[in-house]
């Protein structure tokens, strides 16, 4: 029998390590990772004031507005019975009008 813990034939009475307690520093980090995700706007416009511009390039496109045969249809959709009188042509003619644009506005995009 040694007079060493970890060489004896009893091994039962071997010292053990404890387990590390990992409770603060998950609440830590958990804390730390909130207050960075709290402030992260506020920098980034700092940063971007002090730079001058915006930091991140953002990609925006306006669309140009619809011409005004769309507009006649959409205010023409909810009047009853304005493909049986007079107007029916002009009804038409904004449809075709506004299939073109979009049609062309869907091309431009690829």
């Amino acid at each position: 029998m040694s007079h060493l813990p970890l060489l004896r034939k009893d091994a039962h009475h071997a010292p053990r390590l404890q387990a590390p307690r990992r409770g603060p520093q998950v609440c830590a980090c958990l804390l730390l990772t909130g207050v960075c995700a709290l402030m992260l706007p506020v920098i980034l416009s700092i940063v971007e004031s002090l730079a001058g511009g915006p930091l991140l390039l953002r990609n925006v496109t306006v669309a140009p507005p619809p011409p005004d045969a769309v507009q006649r249809l959409r205010a023409a959709v909810g009047v009853p019975g304005v493909l049986d009188g007079a107007q029916r042509a002009t009804v038409e003619e904004d449809l075709l009008a506004s299939v073109g644009w979009l049609l062309e506005r869907s091309l431009a995009a690829r």
